[in-house]
């Protein structure tokens, strides 16, 4: 993702957490939220840099292209590889995963339900067997 400044503001649209304005080279959020919400909106309005394209602010006739952005937004910061390094570092439960990603536990709920439609209930990956409901990762060793 190229440079963007991120500007909090109090005067932000009724409703609106978040607007990624990709022709001012900015990120708007609200600034009363909390630390792991602000990580949660910067996720989605950076996923809008790789899925949306021109104005979008309305929500109702741009629906599918917000839950895109939201997708990519759970996947910047819960994908296989943040994971791995998460139960590497013995986070296995919900309690601290979300805070060990500094988001909320619905945050990391919904991010591991969009892999499991994505992807299945169990992945390989770079020697991982990572089960996603219930999760349990695992080391993979071959046996010859």
């Amino acid at each position: 993702m190229p440079d963007y400044k991120i500007i909090e503001r109090q005067d932000m649209p009724e409703g609106l957490a978040g607007l990624y304005l990709e022709s001012q080279r900015v990120i708007l959020m609200r600034r009363d939220m909390s630390l792991k919400k602000k990580v949660e909106v910067l996720a989605e309005e950076i996923g809008h840099y790789y899925t949306s394209a021109g104005d979008i602010t309305d929500y109702k006739e741009n629906a599918k292209q917000e839950a895109l952005a939201r997708k990519k937004g759970y996947e910047l910061i819960i994908n296989f590889d943040s994971l791995v390094n998460a139960w590497k570092h013995g986070i296995h439960n919900l309690y601290s995963m979300a805070e060990y990603f500094e988001v909320s536990q619905e945050f990391v709920l919904k991010a591991i339900d969009h892999l499991k439609q994505k992807y299945g209930l169990v992945v390989m990956h770079n020697n991982y067997r990572i089960l996603l409901d219930p999760l349990n990762i695992t080391k993979y060793h071959e046996v010859i």
